[in-house]
């Protein structure tokens, strides 16, 4: 198959259909650009076209999970406070007849290999059916939760029932009904998935190695007149009053559980680590669900799976005919490094962060021209709501791409100083909060061998654009090449 001429057949293309592509998409065609998405799913819709796992649903409220353009949501009625993962979908559908989006996107489709083709200013992308896309500029728009994670626990080939990450759930799903269901982790997806599951299975066993610090949802049904009608804090950085947050919770939440060892087990007296070192769950009646007779929670770790089920370190045998792994995922970074994107000189963005992550805004890299990341490290990405965040973040991307067009700038990167700076602001903000004590996926404490850093940044959306916007007064921070 020949390589590009110096002429790609697109301007931009943009990895990902989620929140992310999607406004990219619309923002970039309505700017004259000639782009294209490419997603590895079925559908679009990002992780909502794959997480279809028994009580998957969003946790953020209504109206503020979604985009503020009136042509979409005047036009679109959530039926519930929290939605769930079949009407989120059915938004997408909805989001992609409103604006035209499925003509310029290109579904199943998932990339192996990213290249920059230092001749003629190009990248070049190649899929897993063997296509090759050509381009001026790349956005990565992969979001933080694509690459699953399993831990590799022995014996786990020999496990003869089923096994499923909640990412691959089947569209067809397998019936839990009298079943002996074993949900090992206890993030956000645990609960929902132990929630759903308690109700219908013969016997479930809740595997936690972390107690997850969970609120409450207040999930109820949204009218269609309310919904038209609805159109940092100290305790992270004092340990002190932290912990009276988390005595008010604990006091709370004991209160749910009448079984005394679930209740040590999943809301401990001792704080297990600061509220929003790790991620806090919203439940709907998860304790409640824990705490019901056909539900046996544990905190033994796993020591091996066998043929009927697995046994844990406190030497108990537990039989399942069905395994749920809501063991996470290597966010934030992990769906960038496994794309093998190339940059100059043939450097992968996996060996560029070997010793770090570094990046300019959390959008740009050095040695990797015309290459911007959406939703990814060192911005405020997971510690915002996603689509307010992305709108804003898309539109300074869109920003920067027109500029550059319109002022014949060929190629732009940013500069080494400006990417070590932004690392040390990234992380020297964070070292102001109590965010960086716990290990969690925010600074990849839940995978073996990841390197321990946070990767978010913390000063908030304003600050963060204030701070994107000086950096693009006059290009000081970037290397510019001009020319056509």
């Amino acid at each position: 198959m020949a390589s590009l001429d110096d002429s790609p057949a697109l301007d931009v293309l943009i990895i990902g259909a989620g929140f992310g592509g999607c406004y990219l998409l619309h923002l970039l065609r309505k700017n004259g650009f000639k782009t294209q998405i490419i997603e590895a799913a079925g559908a679009i819709g990002g992780v909502w076209a794959w997480n279809r796992y028994p009580g998957a649903r969003v946790d953020v409220e209504l109206p503020y999970y979604g985009f503020s353009d009136p042509a979409i949501w005047n036009f679109f009625h959530w039926t519930e406070r929290y939605s769930s993962d079949k009407e989120l979908r059915a938004y997408f559908q909805h989001v992609a007849t409103v604006w035209d989006l499925h003509k310029d996107i290109k579904l199943n489709t998932k990339v192996v290999c990213a290249t920059y083709i230092e001749d003629s200013a190009t990248w070049e992308v190649k899929t897993e059916n063997d296509e090759i896309f050509g381009c001026r500029w790349l956005i990565a728009a992969t979001g933080t939760s694509y690459k699953q994670y399993i831990p590799e626990w022995k014996g786990l080939s020999s496990f003869e029932g089923t096994i499923c990450h909640p990412a691959h759930w089947p569209e067809e799903p397998f019936p839990l009904e009298g079943k002996r269901v074993a949900v090992i982790g206890s993030g956000s997806t645990g609960l929902q998935v132990l929630q759903a599951t308690s109700k219908v299975c013969s016997h479930a066993t809740h595997f936690v190695r972390s107690p997850n610090i969970a609120i409450p949802m207040r999930q109820r049904a949204i009218s269609e007149d309310e919904w038209l009608a609805a159109l940092h804090e100290t305790f992270l950085v004092d340990p002190e009053i932290n912990r009276e947050a988390y005595d008010f919770w604990c006091q709370k939440t004991r209160q749910r559980i009448h079984n005394p060892v679930k209740r040590d087990i999943l809301v401990p007296l001792d704080q297990p680590y600061y509220i929003q070192a790790k991620r806090p769950g919203i439940e709907q009646d998860y304790y409640e669900s824990c705490d019901r007779e056909n539900v046996t929670v544990t905190n033994s770790p796993i020591k091996e799976f066998t043929k009927t089920g697995l046994l844990t370190e406190d030497g108990i045998h537990h039989e399942f005919d069905i395994v749920i792994a809501c063991t996470g995922y290597d966010a934030i970074t992990g769906g960038l490094r496994t794309m093998n994107i190339q940059g100059r000189n043939g450097i992968s963005l996996d060996e560029k962060w070997k010793d770090g992550v570094i990046t300019h805004l959390g959008i740009f890299a050095h040695d990797f021209p015309n290459f911007c990341m959406v939703y990814g490290p060192q911005a405020p990405t997971s510690l915002t709501n996603g689509p307010v965040f992305l709108e804003i973040q898309c539109e300074f991307i869109s920003k920067v791409l027109t500029r550059q067009r319109d002022q014949n700038i060929k190629t732009i990167e940013p500069k080494v100083e400006a990417e070590q700076a932004w690392r040390d602001r990234v992380l020297g903000l964070a070292d102001q909060t109590l965010f960086p004590k716990g290990s969690s996926w925010y600074n990849g404490g839940n995978i073996p061998g990841k390197r321990k850093e946070f990767l978010l940044y913390v000063g908030g959306i304003p600050l963060y654009s204030e701070e994107s916007e000086k950096a693009l007064q006059d290009w000081s921070s970037f290397e510019i090449h001009h020319g056509r």
